[in-house]
């Protein structure tokens, strides 16, 4: 899946790993101090393994899948597939909860599931970031 911004947002931290299955970070900044951060993967592998602050308040898209929006500790966050593997968490700081309902719901032109052709050059060019954890997950 890929996040559609609206102008002002640019990617600022990545990551990626093949463990447990394999997972993705993406983290872009945006006006003012706000962020988007976008994981895929093995994150919320079993319930309760998404970094969330409270109940649920309602039902929220992220591009075509459905999900739940949460509360966190400093934003908000929409979860797909809480308990399964793979799931998808997107979280927000400094948006207010209409704007990351928006940010989430809107879709890539690129159809989900369509592959990409193989690059030619099969050498690595990635620059990613090493510091980063993806959110804190609940031993099963």
């Amino acid at each position: 899946m890929c996040a559609v911004l609206p102008k002002g947002w640019f990617v600022s931290a990545g990551k990626y790993g093949t463990g447990g299955g394999g997972w993705m970070y993406i983290e872009y900044d945006g006006p003012g101090a706000s962020t988007l951060g976008l994981y895929e993967g093995t994150y919320c592998a079993t319930k309760g393994g998404c970094d969330v602050a409270g109940s649920s308040l309602g039902a929220a898209t992220l591009g075509p899948l459905e999900g739940e929006l949460y509360p966190t500790a400093d934003g908000y966050a929409v979860v797909v597939g809480a308990g399964e593997s793979p799931s998808w968490y997107l979280a927000t700081t400094g948006l207010d909860q209409a704007t990351t309902v928006r940010l989430a719901r809107t879709r890539s032109p690129r159809r989900l599931g369509r592959r990409r052709p193989e690059p030619r050059n099969r050498r690595s060019s990635s620059r990613l970031l090493t510091g980063m954890a993806p959110p804190a997950t609940e031993s099963a």
